[in-house]
C-alpha cells in the first residue's frame, strides 16, 4: 500500500516537473503591433498569435502575417481553457489576414465595426464578429450571408500564380483606395503597377481614381460589382 502511494507522488511530482519545464519553454516574442508565443519544446514550426502590443491598439488598419521568424502563424491565445483569441481595441478599423493562414474560426474582434479581409482564397473557417470579406471566388462557394465579397481585388496577372491569381483584395465604397499593398514579387520580372485591364493599358491613379458606389436594387439587395486591378510586369 505504502509503495503504492510513494509511487503515485513521485509520478504526480515527476508531471509537474514536466510541465514545469515545459511552461518554461514557451516563449513569448513581440514585432511591431503584435505578440506572440511559441512552444519551443514542440519544434513544430509554430507560432501563435496571441494579441496586441501597446503600439498596435493604437493602429487603425492592421495587417496580420502569415510567418513570423520562419515560424507559421496560427491564431490562438494559446491558454488550456480556451483558444480564442480576443482582439480589442478602440481605434482598429480594419485587418488584413494574410492569405497563409486560412483558419481563422479562433479569431474574435470586439468591436463589431471592423471589418475583416480575408486574402486567402482557400478560407476554412472564418471570424464569428466583424464584418468578414473574402475573394469573390470564396463568396460563390460558400455563399453565407454572414460574410460578403470583397469589391475590389489586385490580381497576379498571369497564368499559374498563387492563391488562384489573388494578391490582395478591398472593399470601399465611393472611395478613393487609401491602403495600397505592398509590391508584389515574381522572379525574373519586375512589378509595373497597377491597370485596369489585363493587357495593361490604362494604368490605376490611386489619388484619383474612385471606386464606384454600391448598388442596392428595389429590395435592398447588394448588387455586386467588383474592380479588378491588374498587375503589369517587365522582364529583367
Amino acid at each position: 500500500m505504502m509503495k503504492k502511494i510513494f509511487l503515485s507522488l513521485f509520478l504526480l511530482i515527476f508531471s509537474l516537473c514536466l510541465v514545469g519545464c515545459r511552461d518554461e519553454t514557451v516563449k513569448t516574442y513581440y514585432d511591431e503591433y503584435f505578440t506572440y508565443s511559441k512552444k519551443e519544446y514542440l519544434n513544430d514550426g509554430t507560432i501563435y498569435l496571441t494579441g496586441l502590443t501597446e503600439m498596435g491598439k493604437e493602429q487603425e488598419v492592421l495587417y496580420i502575417p502569415s510567418e513570423y521568424k520562419g515560424n507559421k502563424v496560427k491564431l490562438s491565445n494559446n491558454s488550456i481553457i480556451s483558444n480564442l483569441l480576443i482582439i480589442e481595441s478602440d481605434k482598429l478599423k480594419k485587418i488584413y489576414i494574410d492569405e497563409g493562414i486560412t483558419e481563422c474560426g479562433n479569431l474574435s474582434v470586439v468591436n463589431n465595426s471592423v471589418e475583416i479581409i480575408i486574402l486567402s482564397s482557400n478560407v476554412t473557417s472564418k471570424p464569428d464578429r466583424g464584418q468578414v470579406y473574402v475573394t469573390s471566388e470564396v463568396y460563390e462557394k460558400i455563399n453565407s450571408k454572414f460574410i460578403m465579397p470583397a469589391n475590389i481585388s489586385f490580381r497576379w496577372n498571369y497564368e499559374g500564380a498563387p492563391n488562384n491569381g489573388y494578391f490582395w483584395i478591398d472593399d470601399y465604397n465611393n472611395e478613393l483606395i487609401n491602403y495600397i499593398p505592398i509590391e508584389p514579387v515574381r522572379d525574373g520580372y519586375v512589378f509595373d503597377g497597377w491597370y485596369k485591364e489585363s493587357t495593361c493599358i490604362n494604368k490605376w491613379d490611386f489619388s484619383v481614381d474612385v471606386i464606384p458606389e454600391k448598388e442596392y436594387n428595389s429590395d435592398y439587395e447588394y448588387i455586386f460589382y467588383e474592380t479588378v486591378l491588374y498587375a503589369k510586369w517587365i522582364k529583367e
